[in-house]
């Protein structure tokens, strides 16, 4: 990148920020993560060979490990560590430090296994 490195606009001033609601899906109050409104985050299955099959992704399509629920889910019954289907083409992809996740809206989780 070119050019003298500049912040957006949402910048106040040395590490302060003001943002919008929809600016931000997660937050760590120092003790853990929290989702925000109608978000949860997965992480992707491994695929697994299975005989003689062998898959063309490395990670089951369309499912994943819930990891950090939103309140809603929790509420639906979906737990730290449930196996989930969700919506094609629905998902963003995030990283939490090393850690891969995928961003989904809750109404697009349609299975929990």
């Amino acid at each position: 990148m070119k050019g003298e490195q500049r912040s957006g606009r949402s910048y106040f001033r040395d590490d302060l920020f003001f943002i919008d609601d929809m600016q931000y899906y997660m937050y760590n109050d120092g003790d853990a993560w929290h989702t925000v409104d109608k978000y949860s985050f997965l992480s992707p299955i491994e695929n697994k060979r299975d005989g003689l099959l062998y898959m063309a992704s490395e990670e089951m399509p369309l499912m994943g490990k819930m990891e950090y629920p939103s309140e809603f889910m929790l509420g639906s019954g979906v737990c730290v560590g449930d196996t989930v289907l969700y919506q094609p083409e629905l998902n963003s992809t995030f990283y939490l430090g090393e850690q891969k996740l995928y961003r989904l809206m809750d109404a697009h989780i349609t299975v929990k296994l």
